[in-house]
This record gives structure tokens, C-alpha cells and sequence, in this order.
């Protein structure tokens, strides 16, 4: 029989010994900071144990959905620091979750753009004097912010440029191979148009994986992405021109709101014309021209977050080494972190120092 109170102390006592054995591992392999981008039981676990043994869990955000999603995830991170890409995230971010301290560091896959470059160099000369564009698509769902009629929507107004325009070469990235097998029964012209060339499709390698964004992005003239993308945001930091199809009509969001027109668009029409634009007039402009909107999501843009998480990482270490409690080495690394900011041509990393940066980068070492 059904017993709630016996299921809870279960429950209880997995977690407790969970936490015990963690515990027991990160001391004897004198571990005491785990940066790591999970969520669930098992960062809960590692987070708790850490914290028992005066240690931090350190986590960030892979996507743009803690400040731009129509439902922004519930339940951040485990975590005692954590990473944002920008002072706009920290925003809705702190809302809800308290951290012993929250760093901006930019977007912070921004270290395997090289790694990709030279791939995403050959593709593009597979096909020269084409114009690309690439489409990130997403997952869809009847209780989901982008519906199957959206997604054969955004197909459908492809297909048309395609035939519209004789030099136009259509990538499609989409989110998961079954969802784009359901596209094409509903379109099967994509299908020869695989076939023709005008087309090419990336999945990942395996059916757990995904192709790169950047990769696909950087081989590209123009990156869209169906709502507000991560992956056409990604795409806009590796160096190309992003726009968002946000057909959801979000309007209180203050990214979507200051792009709308420019980076954003709400309807199919008008997104129809700024491509045929781009087309005929290139891209080049269009991305220098949006370069502060996107600062809003990563103020940094320079390829180097990576640098200022190795920078915090060591400092926190380093701190604990010296016998700081939790606070007090948290504390003595946000003021070396403002150094180091300003060391290397940025503002210093409160709210209001980025916030600043983002309206007047030209004085950011990395800004043009």
C-alpha cells in the first residue's frame, strides 16, 4: 500500500548518503570547485556536498531563455556562483535565485568558434558567389511557444526565396532529425531540393547530437533562428548577421523590443523583405549596425570568456587556499575580477559598469 511518509524518508536517506559519499570523493581528491552546466538530482548532490566541505559549485547558462523565453526554465541552477553572459541575465536571474556571487564573462561557448573556423571555411568554398542562409528551427509542440503551423510557416517562406532567388543556397540546422522528417512529409519539396543541391540539411553525427551552430552559421551569409534564438545569437557572435522570427509577439522583453525591426521580426512579410535586402545589398552593414543590440546579450563579443572564467576560477581557488571562508572569497574576487576588467580595457563588472559598456562600447578594448 501507497505510504507517502515512507517514499519521503526514502527519499531522504538517498540523498543523505548521496551527499556523504560526494563528499567523501571531493576530499580525497582534494576537489573543492566543480564548474559544470547541469541541472537536476545530481548537480543538487555535488552543490550540497561542495558547500559541507567550504568548496563552490559554479554553473552558467548555455541559451538565451533566462531572459528571453516565453517560459524561462523554472529552476536555474544548483548552484553557489554563476556565470552569466550579461548584466541582462542577471536581471531575471536574480529574481528568483540568490548566488554567493554572479559574474558576467560573455557567451561562453565563444572559445570553439576557431576550433570550427577552418570547417566552416571549406564549406562555404563548396559553394562560391552564393548568397547562404542558414535556419535554426526549434522543437514544437501544441503546449509549446512555437507551433507546427510556425515551423512550416518559417519553411515555407524559405522555399519561396529559394525559388525567387537563383544564387540562393538554403542550410537548415534543425533541432531534432524526427521533427524535420515531420516538416518534410508536410513539405516534401524540401526533399528535392535536398536532392538539387539547393538544400543541405545538419544533423548531428549521432542521434543524441546536434551540428554546431557557429559552424553552420559562420559558413553563412545570414542566420535565422525561429523565436529568440540561442543558436542565431550564437551565430551573430561567431561573426555573422542573426535575425530572430519572433512570431510569438513577445513584448515585454526589452531585447526583443529595442531589435524589433532590426534583429527582430514578428511577421513573415516583413521578415521576407529585410532578407530579400540582405540579398541584394549584403550583410556586412546590417551586422555592425546591430552590434549594441546584441551587446544586451553578451557585452563582451571578443572570443575570450573563456579567459575571464579561467580568471575567476583560479581566483576562487586561490582564495580558499589562503583560508577565506565561502563570503570572503567570493567578496575578494569580484574586486580582483574589476581589476582584471579594467586591466584589460573594461568597465568593472557590476550592473551598472556593463550596463554603460553596453551603451558606449567604442571604449571597450575589443570594440570598433
Amino acid at each position: 500500500r501507497w505510504n507517502e511518509f515512507s517514499w519521503m524518508q526514502v527519499q531522504m536517506w538517498r540523498y543523505y548518503y548521496s551527499v556523504f559519499f560526494a563528499e567523501k570523493y571531493f576530499k580525497k581528491n582534494n576537489i573543492r570547485i566543480i564548474f559544470a552546466i547541469d541541472v537536476g538530482p545530481a548537480s543538487l548532490v555535488k552543490s550540497q556536498a561542495l558547500e559541507n566541505i567550504g568548496g563552490f559549485y559554479v554553473s552558467s547558462h548555455w541559451n538565451v531563455h533566462y531572459a528571453c523565453a516565453n517560459f524561462p526554465p523554472p529552476d536555474p541552477k544548483h548552484a553557489d556562483i554563476f556565470f552569466v553572459w550579461g548584466s541582462f541575465f542577471a536581471d531575471d536571474i536574480l529574481k528568483t535565485q540568490k548566488y554567493l556571487g554572479v559574474f558576467p564573462v560573455g557567451f561562453v561557448l565563444d572559445y570553439y568558434f576557431n576550433d570550427h573556423r577552418t570547417a566552416a571555411r571549406n564549406l562555404r568554398a563548396e559553394y562560391p558567389e552564393k548568397f547562404i542562409i542558414c535556419y535554426h528551427d526549434n522543437a514544437y509542440g501544441d503546449d509549446t511557444p512555437y507551433s507546427f503551423k510556425m515551423q512550416l510557416d518559417m519553411y515555407r517562406l524559405l522555399i519561396l526565396i529559394l525559388k525567387q532567388n537563383s544564387n540562393v543556397i538554403l542550410f537548415f540546422k534543425p533541432k531534432r532529425e524526427y521533427l524535420y522528417e515531420r516538416i518534410t512529409l508536410q513539405l516534401p519539396e524540401l526533399k528535392e531540393l535536398e536532392k538539387s543541391g539547393r538544400v543541405r540539411v545538419f544533423f548531428g553525427d549521432t542521434k543524441r547530437t546536434k551540428a554546431v551552430p557557429a559552424l553552420v552559421g559562420m559558413a553563412s551569409d545570414l542566420a535565422i533562428g525561429i523565436g529568440i534564438s540561442s543558436a542565431a545569437a550564437e551565430c551573430y557572435f561567431a561573426g555573422t548577421l542573426a535575425y530572430h522570427a519572433d512570431l510569438t509577439g513577445r513584448v515585454s522583453n526589452e531585447f526583443v523590443n529595442r531589435g524589433l525591426g532590426k534583429v527582430v521580426f514578428r511577421d513573415i512579410e516583413n521578415l521576407r523583405f529585410e532578407i530579400e535586402d540582405c540579398i541584394e545589398n549584403g550583410t556586412q552593414e546590417k551586422y555592425e549596425a546591430c552590434r549594441d543590440i546584441y551587446r544586451m546579450l553578451d557585452p563582451f563579443m571578443d572570443g575570450q570568456a573563456y579567459q575571464r572564467v579561467g580568471f575567476i576560477l583560479r581566483t576562487l581557488q586561490e582564495q580558499l587556499e589562503n583560508g577565506l571562508s565561502r563570503e570572503k572569497a567570493v567578496e575578494a574576487t569580484k574586486g580582483r575580477y574589476d581589476e582584471y576588467l579594467l586591466e584589460k580595457g573594461y568597465f568593472n563588472s557590476g550592473k551598472g559598469g556593463l550596463k554603460r559598456q553596453q551603451k558606449n562600447h567604442a571604449t571597450c578594448l575589443y570594440g570598433k
